[in-house]
C-alpha cells in the first residue's frame, strides 16, 4: 500500500492484512477528569488521579489501492460496527495503536490511477494498546 509513513492494519494484531496507507494522521489521547474538590481543597481544584473515562480519538486520511478493502471500511462506517484496527509506523516497523474503534466519519474520493483516497475518524472502544520500540 502506498502512505507517508504510517499502515492501517485490520484486526488488533495485524493479522488482517493492510487496508490502507495513511499520509497524515492525527492522534487525541481523552481521560476525563473527576474533581474531588471539598472545603479541605484551599480553595484549589484536586482531581482524582486515573479516575475518569479514557478514549483515543484517531483522524485518518490515506490511500486505498485495493476496491474490495475500500469497501470494506466504507462498509464498517455504513453498519456503524466496531471493528479492530492497528495503525502502525512503517519507520519503525514497532511503534503501534491497536484495539477496537468504531469509524464515526467517512469521507471518499474519487478513484485515480486505480487508487481512493479517504479519510475517517476512529473513536476507541475498550482499551487501547501502545507498542514503541
Amino acid at each position: 500500500q502506498k502512505g507517508r509513513l504510517y499502515l492501517l492494519k485490520l484486526g488488533t494484531t495485524g493479522s488482517g492484512g493492510t487496508v490502507a496507507g495513511i499520509r497524515t494522521t492525527s492522534l487525541k489521547i481523552n481521560n476525563e477528569e473527576i474533581d474531588i474538590t471539598s472545603k479541605d481543597s484551599a480553595g484549589w481544584r484536586e482531581l482524582l488521579e486515573a479516575g475518569g473515562v479514557q478514549s483515543v480519538d484517531i483522524d485518518v486520511e490515506g490511500i486505498v489501492s485495493d476496491s474490495a478493502t475500500f469497501e470494506t471500511l466504507q462498509g464498517y462506517a455504513q453498519a456503524q460496527t466496531i471493528n479492530g484496527f492497528q495503525l502502525i509506523n512503517t519507520g519503525t516497523d514497532t511503534d503501534a495503536i491497536s484495539g477496537n474503534f468504531l469509524i464515526t466519519g467517512w469521507n471518499a474520493g474519487q478513484p485515480h490511477n486505480k487508487e481512493a483516497a479517504f479519510s475517517c475518524s476512529l473513536k476507541s472502544s475498550g482499551a487501547i494498546t501502545f507498542t514503541n520500540s
